[in-house]
């Protein structure tokens, strides 16, 4: 069983002949990481991944400065990006610290971030623009 970040809490569940008992009361909302046998289990994603966007228009890239919750145990973080609607991911920060910067150009990009073997955060997706030129 697993919280709604799927972070573990309480034990696990036999299954016998292919079947899960569960007993759920009204309106109870449960949330279970299912993996079979012999396989290792992943942490859950760091969740709260936030971003807020420091413009630097001269130097044509922006401050992107990144932080989310940190979790027990986490010996090192990874920042992964892309541009939004890419395939490819690119490794941008590996740290052991709960927040990050980096500094991108002009666009809309998807990040994520993970720690030691758990598997990535949902994306958040930032839109990069030049501030427009005002004129008095």
């Amino acid at each position: 069983m697993t919280d709604l970040i799927e972070r573990p809490i309480g034990k696990s569940i036999p299954i016998k002949d292919n079947t899960v008992n569960l007993c759920l009361g009204a309106w109870e909302i449960a949330e279970y990481y299912l993996r079979p046998d012999g396989m290792q289990q992943s942490k859950a994603a760091p969740g709260g991944l936030v971003a807020a966007i420091k413009r630097n228009e001269d130097k044509g890239a922006h401050s992107v400065n990144l932080s989310w919750f940190a979790e027990e145990e986490a010996e090192q973080y990874e920042v992964y990006y892309r541009e939004a609607g890419t395939e490819i991911w690119s490794l941008a920060v590996t740290t052991n610290s709960h927040q990050a910067k980096l500094i991108l150009p002009d666009g809309e990009y998807d990040i994520c971030v993970k720690c030691d073997d758990s598997v990535m955060s949902c994306p958040i997706t930032i839109l990069i623009r030049k501030a427009p030129q005002i004129t008095l």
